[in-house]
């Protein structure tokens, strides 16, 4: 199996995470990566052309299957995977977001014609029902498929989660406009004095009732900011799903997002700890509130036990994909 990875920095995680999946279920892994402009400082054509030349090499390790991580050009990937296909197997093209939160190129009108005129190869993956309508509506959910987002085991996972005086709740990444600032608002007012309420990441304005540090982490700081918070909050009014809440679990902290099937199946017997972003405001406000008080006062025992379930259920799932490869 060959893994390519364009974005090195944003989804180095999720890389190693899928990577030590499909190890896990047996395969053999070529790993192929290289890092974003964001990250590098280098000009998006050169990044561009890296990505090229690197499709090109995994063409040639004649992997049984070739997993694309993150489409660069959006839809217009598919163009650019069928021409440097490996012939040896199949490729699939992850798709996080199909309609993204932030402006991406070939995700657009024109980028869905070419996708659907491409043909039935590559096949697209998705990490949610929700995903996978998003391509229904774009006519292409009949060349995807649906596997769980990649969970790592915890290493240490009878450690016990930090028990500050002050709880501490976090929101960890950056600033977008689907974030769910009337959320935040309230719970800055609501909150402030019985909590600790941080938000970490760049582009994000001022709150009151939160101290916001406004600034890129590194990711040693990232999971010691995951690891050491009492709750992870993914605040957002429209996600597919959330690598941030599944750092969360894997290091032994409870987040609370958005009710999708996505985050669902890292919850299976935790619901309280998900959100219905469709209510109004109000009641939006004191599900969160409920959420936080119920997060902070989970059991140990209960997180290890959910995060190694949502373990299994990711091996199950890319189990069946490397096995059905072989076939």
């Amino acid at each position: 199996m060959c893994v390519v990875n364009p974005l090195g920095g944003a989804l180095r995680h999720y890389t190693d995470a899928l990577v030590e999946v499909v190890t896990a279920a047996g395969a053999s892994v070529v790993r192929y990566e290289i890092t974003e402009p964001s990250s590098s400082g280098s000009s998006r054509y050169r990044w561009l052309r890296q990505y090229i030349e690197m499709l090109r090499r995994a063409r040639t390790e004649r992997s049984v299957l070739t997993i694309v991580t993150w489409p660069v050009l959006g839809y217009f990937d598919l163009v650019l995977l069928r021409l440097f296909r490996n012939r040896a197997g199949d490729t699939v093209l992850v798709v996080h977001d199909p309609e993204p939160l932030v402006p991406s190129i070939g995700h657009g009108t024109v980028g869905r014609v070419v996708a659907r005129r491409v043909g039935p190869e590559p096949h697209l993956l998705v990490h949610g029902d929700e995903a996978l309508s998003a391509l229904d509506r774009h006519g292409l959910a009949d060349r995807a498929s649906v596997l769980p987002h990649p969970v790592r085991r915890r290493e240490h996972s009878d450690d016990a989660r930090p028990a500050p005086t002050r709880p501490i709740v976090r929101v960890l990444g950056s600033w977008k406009e689907d974030r769910d600032m009337e959320v935040l608002q309230a719970l800055g007012a609501l909150m402030s004095e019985r909590l600790d309420l941080e938000i970490h990441g760049r582009g994000w304005p001022s709150i009151p009732g939160w101290t916001v540090a406004d600034r890129f982490l590194a990711e040693q700081e990232f999971d010691e900011l995951v690891r050491t918070a009492s709750v992870v909050l993914v605040p957002y009014r429209r996600v597919f799903q959330s690598g941030i809440a599944v750092r969360a679990l894997e290091l032994g902290t409870p987040f609370i997002g958005p009710r999708v099937s996505a985050h669902e199946d890292l919850y299976p017997d935790l619901p309280d700890l998900l959100v219905d972003v469709d209510l109004d405001t109000t009641a939006r406000v004191s599900a969160w509130v409920t959420a936080i008080r119920s997060a902070v006062a989970l059991p140990d025992d209960v997180l290890r036990s959910t995060a190694a379930a949502a373990v299994d259920a990711a091996a199950a799932g890319w189990t069946a994909l490397v096995e059905e490869s072989r076939a």
